[in-house]
Parts: C-alpha cells; sequence; structure tokens
C-alpha cells in the first residue's frame, strides 16, 4: 500500500489490515512513535518505509519500530540485521522490568 506523500499524522485505522505486507508511508507527518504503534496488529507486515517523517529522527526510531513491528524484515528500504533486533528486544526487556 502506497500512502506516501499523503500529510498523514496518524495511523489509526491500518492496523486493522493484518494481511498487509507492504506500507509505504514516506514523506508524511508522522511525528511520534505512538503513532507507529497503530501498527502493532498488523502482524504480516514484512516491509515498512517511514523516511521523510519527523519520526524517523527520533533516537532509538529503528529500534522502537522492530519492537512494534517484530516481522519487519525492511523498514526504510533496508534490510534489518540481528543487531538492530536484539538492541530491540533488549530495549523492550529493559522497559518491563
Amino acid at each position: 500500500l502506497n500512502l506516501r506523500r499523503n500529510k498523514l499524522s496518524s495511523l489509526v485505522g491500518l492496523g486493522a489490515a493484518p494481511f498487509l505486507q507492504r506500507l509505504f508511508l514516506s514523506s508524511n507527518k508522522l511525528a511520534t512513535q505512538g503513532a507507529i504503534s497503530q501498527l502493532a496488529t498488523a502482524s504480516n507486515l514484512i516491509e515498512l518505509a517511514l523516511d521523510g517523517n519527523p519520526v524517523a529522527n527520533e533516537q532509538g526510531y529503528r529500534q522502537a519500530v522492530v519492537e512494534v513491528c517484530p516481522s519487519l524484515r525492511q523498514l526504510d528500504m533496508r534490510r534489518l540485521n540481528d543487531e538492530e533486533r536484539k538492541l530491540s528486544a533488549a530495549q523492550s526487556k529493559k522497559e518491563s522490568e
């Protein structure tokens, strides 16, 4: 699903698409990691593009996205590596303590 350059500031409703595999949201107005949390129920999501959004400039952005969408293989056209997954798991564990 290509929703690039649509001035979106929220993803409400997109998580309700459980069979969604690829979602392109580059160059919108997504500003917080909370906005990304709407994708937590998109359990088949394997490719996501959020580059060009303010949220992509936040510290720990990639790890936060992996935590919300563990099925991802690519984020912002870059393959996710094992190190990023480990950092995300460690951050999640730290937050739950």
